[in-house]
């Protein structure tokens, strides 16, 4: 059986802030060089706001760099700020549907939170 590919959760998890998680919960300020967006991936891989301001939760971009796959959209499921948003790197070249289903699989505990539908084309950037 083939390994997982390395990848890691931007957001929010049981408190305000955002961090860059591992499936298995943990966090550490060494991820953030791990993958090619940097410090980035924390509020710059979120679609624009079509009307220049409001943004509704789920309203989702997928963009991908240097072999590497991300899907990123607005959430304030815990963090009711302005610019909250949850944010999932994967290594390798996927579609948007397959970074979230290896989410959904990996992540249990970040998608469970979820009211709302993710939507690709929430906004342009």
């Amino acid at each position: 059986m083939s390994e997982s590919p390395t990848m890691f959760y931007c957001g929010c998890h049981r408190d305000s802030g955002h961090y860059l998680w591992t499936d298995d919960e943990a966090s550490s300020s060494t991820f953030w060089k791990l993958q090619p967006w940097g410090y980035a991936i924390d509020g710059e891989l979120q679609p624009f706001a079509r009307d220049g301001f409001h943004v509704p939760n789920g309203a989702a971009r997928f963009t991908q760099a240097h072999g590497w796959s991300a899907l990123s959209w607005w959430d304030n499921s815990i963090d009711d700020r302005p610019g909250s948003h949850s944010t999932f790197v994967v290594e390798g070249t996927y579609s948007a549907e397959e970074v979230l289903a290896m989410a959904r699989a990996r992540f249990p505990w970040v998608l469970a939170r979820f009211k709302y539908e993710i939507v690709l084309g929430g906004g342009d950037k």
